[in-house]
Formats: C-alpha cells, sequence, structure tokens
C-alpha cells in the first residue's frame, strides 16, 4: 500500500483529523500502518475483540489515560470512540472493521464530533475496513477516503523470497520467480505469502498448485471467476475480423495483462437507466455503473463490445483473445456485485475493480450483448476498440464450423450426413454434432432436434442487422458491417431427415 501510506503521511503532517483506508485486510493494513508511522506519537489499534492495544511504548501510557472514566454501559463503537476522545496529542488511532459504524447514529455523531478536537491537537483517526460509501452526511464529507491497492510486482516478489526463504527451499531461479510473481498478481500481502506457503515442498515452488490457490482467491472475490476455458484463435470458424485486430493487439507495443469477460452486459447493466428510463430507484446499479466508467477511464482500458445474434461466438472471441495474448481471463458478473446490505454493492465493485486493476493494470475488455439499447453512450465510448457486430455465419464460415466440430466430436464431415445448415449459428451447429456423438446418430438425425434461431427469432434478427448496417464493425470481416452476406431466413429450405 505504498501509495495509500505515502497520503496517509501527508494527511498526518497536514493535521487531517479523519481518515478512511478502504481494504480487504484491515489486519494487514494496521500493521503496515503501525510501521510506517512509527515515531514519538502513541499508536494504538482497535478492534472489536480487542479493544484498543498499544502498538509502540507512547502507547502505553496514553491506553491508561484512554481508559479512565469509562462508562460500562456504552456500545463497543461508543466505548471506543469516547476513549478516542481522551488520546494525548499526535496519537494515531487506527480502528478495525470500522466499516461496520455505517448506519450507527451513535457511532457516527462521535466521529463527526471528534473532528475539531483532533484537528486542533494533531490526533488522526484512521478507519479501515472494505468499503466506506455508506457514511451519513454527517460524516462522509468530512473523512478523507484513501484507497489500500494490492501489492505490485516488487512488494509481491519480496514476499515470495521470504517465503521460500523461511521455508529453506533451494534458491529459485528468476524465471521461477517471474512465474510467480504473475501468478499472484491481484492477491492481497497475506493471501501472496498464504499461496506462495501452501505451494512451497522441499523440492521449492509448486507453480501448478500456486496457479490453483490464486484461481481460488481470485474465485473468492464476489462478483470475479476465471475463465480456464482454452479456445485458440484458429478454433473460431470465420471471424476475420476479430482475428485481425486480434493480431494487431498482440503485436502492440502495451498488450493486455488480462481479458475480462462482461458477459449478457446489456442485461447487466439494464438498471442503469440506460433505456431511457430512470434505473432502479435504489441506485445501486447507476453506482455500479459509474465505478465501471471510472475503472476504464482511470486505467486507459481497451476492449470492444460483442453485439449479435446469440450463439454467434461473442464470448468464445474473448477466450480466443485471451488465448493469442497469452493471458487469463477473468468473468465479472455484475449481478454477483450486488448485495443485500447497505454498501455492500459498492465495496463489492472497488474490490473487484482493484483486483482486476492490480491483476492486469490495464486490462482488454470484452462485453457482451444482444442488444445495445441499455448500453449508455458514455460507456460505449470506453471500448475503444469498438463495437463488432456478430451475424450469422456465411456459407464458408459454415463449412469452417462443421469441419471443426465434425472432428471435435467424431461425427462425420461429409456435407450429405448433416442437414442444411443454411441460417445456423455457430452454437447450433455444434449443439447438433455433439448429439450426433451422444445419440450414435449422424448429424442429419440429431439436426431435427434443433430450431435454428434464424427461424424461431427471424424479426429480431432483422432488426439486429438494421440497428449494425453502416455503423458498427464487421466482426466476420474487415470494415463496417455491410449487411448479411447472404440471405438467411425462416424459409431457407431446411430439410429434416431421418436417413443418413
Amino acid at each position: 500500500m505504498g501509495n495509500a501510506i505515502e497520503q496517509l503521511k501527508r494527511c498526518r503532517n497536514r493535521g487531517v483529523p479523519l481518515v478512511s483506508v478502504t481494504t480487504i485486510d484491515d489486519h494487514a493494513t494496521a500493521d503496515t500502518i503501525v510501521d510506517a508511522l512509527a515515531g514519538d506519537d502513541p499508536i494504538l489499534t482497535w478492534s472489536l475483540a480487542a479493544g484498543w492495544t498499544p502498538r509502540n511504548e507512547a502507547a502505553g501510557p496514553a491506553l491508561a489515560r484512554m481508559a479512565d472514566g469509562a462508562e460500562p454501559y456504552d456500545p463497543p463503537a461508543a466505548a471506543a470512540l469516547r476513549a478516542a476522545s481522551k488520546a494525548p496529542t499526535g496519537s494515531a488511532l487506527v480502528v478495525l472493521g470500522a466499516h461496520h459504524w455505517q448506519g450507527d447514529k451513535v457511532a457516527e455523531a462521535w466521529i463527526r464530533d471528534l473532528r475539531n478536537p483532533f484537528e486542533a491537537t494533531g490526533r488522526t483517526l484512521i478507519l479501515t475496513g472494505p468499503s466506506f460509501a455508506a457514511w451519513g452526511p454527517d460524516v462522509g464529507p468530512h473523512v478523507e477516503p484513501l484507497d489500500d491497492e494490492p501489492p505490485d510486482d516488487a512488494a509481491r516478489e519480496t514476499a515470495i523470497r521470504a517465503v521460500l526463504k523461511d521455508a529453506e527451499t533451494p534458491e529459485p531461479d528468476d524465471a521461477t520467480i517471474r512465474l510467480a510473481v504473475a501468478g499472484t498478481r491481484g492477491l492481497p500481502a497475506f493471501s501472496v505469502r498464504q499461496a506462495c506457503a501452501l505451494a512451497v515442498d522441499r523440492s521449492g515452488l509448486d507453480l501448478q498448485r500456486l496457479r490453483a490457490r490464486w484461481r481460488k482467491a481470485i474465485d473468492s472475490t464476489p462478483g470475479l471467476s476465471v475463465d480456464d476455458t482454452v479456445r485458440k484463435i484458429d478454433e473460431l470458424g470465420g471471424l476475420q475480423g476479430i482475428k485481425g485486430l486480434a493480431a494487431r493487439l498482440a503485436g502492440s507495443d502495451n498488450p493486455p495483462r488480462a481479458v475480462v469477460l462482461l458477459d449478457e452486459g446489456g442485461k447487466m447493466l439494464a438498471g442503469g437507466g440506460g433505456a431511457g428510463g430512470p434505473g432502479d430507484t435504489s441506485g445501486v446499479s447507476q453506482s455500479i455503473e459509474a465505478a465501471l466508467l471510472t475503472e476504464m477511464e482511470t486505467t486507459r482500458a481497451d476492449g470492444l463490445i460483442a453485439f449479435g445474434v446469440p450463439g454467434s461466438g461473442k464470448s468464445a472471441s474473448a477466450q480466443a483473445l485471451a488465448a493469442v495474448f497469452g493471458v487469463p481471463i477473468v468473468r465479472l458478473d455484475l449481478g454477483a456485485i450486488k448485495g443485500s446490505l447497505v454498501g455492500q454493492s459498492e465495496s463489492n465493485i472497488r474490490r473487484a475493480l482493484g483486483t482486476i486493476r492490480a491483476l492486469a493494470g490495464r486490462a482488454f475488455w470484452v462485453m457482451t450483448c444482444n442488444e445495445m439499447i441499455t448500453i449508455k453512450t458514455e460507456l460505449r465510448r470506453r471500448f475503444r476498440a469498438g463495437i463488432y457486430f456478430y451475424d450469422l455465419p456465411s456459407s464458408e464460415e459454415r463449412e469452417t464450423i462443421r469441419h471443426l466440430y465434425a472432428t471435435r466430436y467424431g461425427v462425420p464431415d461429409d456435407p450429405a450426413q448433416w442437414p442444411d445448415l443454411e441460417g445456423w449459428t455457430g452454437a447450433e451447429i455444434e449443439t447438433c454434432a455433439e448429439r450426433a456423438h451422444e445419440w450414435h446418430c449422424s448429424p442429419r438425425e440429431a439436426g431435427a432436434y434443433v430450431v435454428p434461431i434464424s427461424q424461431s427469432s427471424a424479426d429480431t434478427i432483422a432488426a439486429m442487422r438494421t440497428a449494425a448496417a453502416g455503423r458498427f464493425h464487421a466482426a466476420s470481416y474487415p470494415g463496417t458491417y455491410r449487411g448479411p452476406q447472404q440471405q438467411t431466413t425462416a424459409a431457407a429450405g431446411r430439410r429434416f431427415g431421418t436417413g443418413v
């Protein structure tokens, strides 16, 4: 938390009385603060379990003074803050789990009343916790907010080497350290040490075990999950426009270090008011959207919006891009971000975005959607690679997709043993091949149980094409989308047969 520590020291030097530090590991953060502020001024920490605890020599007499005349019937927050009000000049008082005081009228009144006397005497109340977005109006404007970001590459390398030294393992080579540093991006300091400790044996550091611990840690972050799907770019049937973009990005001077997939982004952002309405009345969707906008702008993120026909390869494109870049793909589920408690959603989105920032620095974002109306103009602008329209595959693309899935599922590739695939999506062709394999029948027989979306949702596809023509990039060929490459309608001559 190097940057946060420097800001905290500046706050101390300038007499700022109330500071909050957003962190997902308040114990580790408190220890770092204590070490950084070491000096002659009293430093104490408070937790619900331990109460006020002296952390340096000057804090012992300070604690005795703070405990004098304590009110036995005070609730914990009031007792802690009443004691804090008696701390001597220059004290630094660090509160763990202070986010629980949000919404507590007594606690908020005490914090507000401590502002002036603390400012006059050089004292600082430092509140730590995962989120401080829910303070009441009497507190929020008076607290200086800081963020404790996950450790950078240098800090993680130091922690990893310390764990290996303590374990008395053989000295690791530079390649192992480099992979270990990359394999712990996005984790807080304690999790880095814990993951390494559990991945060490007598022979050294087990990188596969470390990767598994990293994945568990990322998956435990609300709204985030690691997608381990391995999909080579050559496995995309057609989509030459996307393949061309991938080649450009992979050869750039600043390639991304992770791909972030926002699947069904249009539905996730529907509560933000993008369709013209006010959005949800709680303000949660708007808050999440605002955090996303700020994050992408601050980090100069790149990305694309994949808009088009369901099953046309939008999510598969994100997986293929990750393979081209040689980076992990992380799914961000905005629905899972939303919590039932006040401030929980804000805490979750800040934690998720902080993890992504630590993991990737500058990520490449892919948002898939089947409609654009819910996606505001300001959010579209953040996806600087543009909007790509995914149409039904052309005849040449269908040939490629059929061959791919016939080979994968071990079914005949002979077109005579397949149904007429005009108007079928790649996902529907895969379903046909998978069923033919599982049912021990020909693809033509399995195809009798597939109703393509071009038949069931012809009007919706026509509306998508109209909206995209001349406005968005084409996923299937370079340049702007010009309309379907062939007519694909419900009357496309599908032949259902039971024979081979």
